[in-house]
């Protein structure tokens, strides 16, 4: 990879991170509830998936739990930290 190239990826990742991490900021434990009220509805709309797929589905984003939020917040820093 040449030096301008990797200028430029260099500068488009920042960009990407910072906004990310903007966006995660502004999570809430309301919007992991309302999202997982609306992923289980979607999921129950698809009638070509088998009825039992579709429970252990909903199952599995039941188990998501809203007060973690700030720790999964946490997590992501950590991840896009770049060092």
């Amino acid at each position: 990879m040449s030096g301008w190239m990797r200028i430029l990826m260099r500068g488009a990742l920042s960009a990407f991170r910072a906004r990310l991490l903007k966006l995660v900021d502004g999570l809430k434990a309301g919007d992991v509830a309302r999202a997982r009220t609306e992923l289980e509805t979607a999921i129950q709309a698809q009638r070509d998936l088998p009825g039992t797929l579709r429970r252990w589905l909903c199952a599995d984003i039941r188990r998501i739990d809203g007060r973690n939020v700030d720790e999964w917040k946490q997590r992501v820093r950590d991840a896009l930290r770049l060092d």
